[in-house]
């Protein structure tokens, strides 16, 4: 072998050195950015019954989130933890989809966007006819292996009752005036926490959005007892979900996890 030759020859090994020293610190960087995905708060709706085409009785509802980071490491979603409950808060047996990956034809990626239709079904028609809610816990994993956050979201049936049974007092108070201002907020960091207040079983919050300076609203008492009840429909992007109401100058902090609904007893 000639001295070009093996000057040309010890060239071209140091380029394809360079060349995969260069797709490791790709592979390396990309690695590390996969560490860091995060999925925000989902959007769903309730899609027609007959959307599954499942045996039996069932229903469907399509999920809307965004990737915030990573996006271009997302390989599939798992769906940790299903239960289904009607309005005592009894939890029902009931089958679903617990796994979606991209290539499923139930999930749609659009840029950042990312949708997917969770489909449940049950044998027994009074089963699906009886549910008032859904708690789902889920996060999306990567190629590498790797998890996002996981999120953990409540999905009331419209027009179904409260869960009663996971109702607890934590606080009564009493006061002289029928005439009442309650302020809600959230007494942690401001993450997304939504929460669904009933008055005397009134629904006059829903789906409410916390945040760190928080509002005021107005209820007329009724004479004796009354109750404010707060239902965590979901835990923000840190857990549990933290709201406060301050009524009469008297601040209650509700820290709850989904699905549980704490009361505030009012005495005129």
């Amino acid at each position: 072998m000639t001295m070009k030759n093996v000057l040309l020859t010890v060239l071209i090994l140091l380029l394809t050195l360079a060349s995969c020293s260069k797709k490791q610190q790709e592979l390396e960087i990309e690695y590390r950015g996969c560490k860091k995905m995060k999925i925000s708060q989902p959007n769903y709706a309730f899609l027609p019954d007959t959307f599954c085409k499942k045996e039996g009785y069932g229903g469907a509802i399509r999920f809307e989130f965004q990737i915030d980071r990573g996006k271009d490491c997302f390989y599939a979603i798992s769906l940790d933890e299903v239960t289904f409950y009607h309005a005592q808060g009894i939890e029902y047996n009931v089958r679903s989809n617990r796994s979606y990956k991209i290539d499923d034809p139930l999930v749609i990626i659009d840029n950042e966007k990312v949708s997917f239709v969770f489909c449940y079904w049950s044998n027994d028609s009074s089963t699906i006819a009886n549910l008032t809610n859904i708690v789902v816990s889920w996060n999306i994993v990567s190629e590498y292996g790797q998890w996002s956050n996981t999120l953990t979201e409540r999905i009331d049936f419209p027009g179904k009752p409260i869960s009663t049974a996971l109702m607890d007092i934590v606080k009564t108070i009493k006061v002289n005036d029928y005439y009442q201002i309650f302020k809600i907020w959230d007494h942690a960091a401001e993450d997304g926490d939504i929460v669904t207040v009933h008055f005397n079983n009134d629904k006059i919050l829903d789906h409410y959005r916390l945040t760190k300076n928080g509002e005021q609203f107005a209820i007329i008492l009724q004479k004796g007892d009354n109750f404010l009840s707060v239902l965590a429909e979901n835990e923000g992007g840190s857990p549990p979900n933290t709201c406060s109401i301050e009524i009469n100058n008297t601040e209650i902090k509700i820290d709850a996890k989904v699905n549980q609904a704490k009361t505030i007893k009012i005495v005129y």
